[in-house]
């Protein structure tokens, strides 16, 4: 019996269950993979937002930091004056990405947000842990400043940056 040769159906078949297979493990190792660095991007960014809802409604909100999430709560009584202002909930939660952890460097474990003074109640550093280097939110006490470094700022400082 004669072996015939592979068809051009048959090898474009194979090369496209190579390519889709090869496909499939880049995009499962890159969502995977969140580093501290764009974690730390990402937190800086949201508190921004925050800052400018908070200064828009002039409703302080409260940040608080555990392991695997970031929780702000919203100064009010008046819940509604919050659902109606920023379609958003009293407590919200932002969970950390998948292989990162956060610690706090603060002298409490809660920062008040005053939009009304334009200032946090303190200064505080966020480290945040994962897949590389650490990277470190750095929140000023003065203008409500968040900024995010790779190196991290010295013991006890949690004044102006």
């Amino acid at each position: 019996m004669k072996r015939r040769a592979v068809s051009i159906v048959e090898l474009s078949i194979g090369i496209a269950l190579l390519v889709l297979l090869a496909t499939q493990v880049s995009l499962s190792t890159n969502l995977a993979a969140w580093t501290p660095k764009q974690e730390a991007e990402k937190m800086a960014k949201r508190l921004s937002s925050l800052m400018l809802k908070a200064d828009k409604t002039q409703i302080p909100f409260t940040l608080e930091i555990e392991s695997d999430k970031m929780v702000i709560t919203w100064n009010t009584s008046d819940t509604s004056l919050v659902e109606r202002a920023d379609r958003e909930k009293y407590r919200q939660e932002f969970p950390a990405s998948s292989g990162c952890t956060y610690s706090w460097n603060a002298p409490n474990d809660k920062l008040t947000n005053n939009p009304a003074k334009n200032k946090f109640s303190q200064g505080a550093t966020i480290t945040i842990k994962g897949n590389g280097d650490p990277h470190y939110v750095i929140i000023s006490t003065i203008g409500s400043r968040v900024r995010t470094s790779d190196t991290s700022p010295a013991e006890g400082t949690f004044y102006s940056y």
